[in-house]
């Protein structure tokens, strides 16, 4: 698959801001649900775009980022 901006994004909105990938099915909202991985990905609460940070970052430094966040969070 491709690892590009517009299909991160869209993958994201889909399952988190949605709520299709959520256990109870409800979204969370963008601000809520990008700002935790904004900080896994780039280090920092104000960033570049975050789509086209995790695109320039290439797939497998972003998941092991978002990897990373998630044993944080247990």
């Amino acid at each position: 698959e491709q690892w590009d901006k517009d299909r991160l994004e869209e993958a994201l909105k889909t399952a988190i801001v949605e709520g299709r990938g959520m256990p109870d099915g409800e979204g969370i909202k963008p601000r809520l649900a990008y700002g935790p991985l904004r900080v896994a990905v780039t280090g920092r609460q104000v960033s570049p775009p975050l789509f086209e940070s995790m695109e320039i970052l290439g797939s497998s430094s972003t998941l092991n980022r978002l990897k990373a966040l998630r044993a944080r969070l247990g």
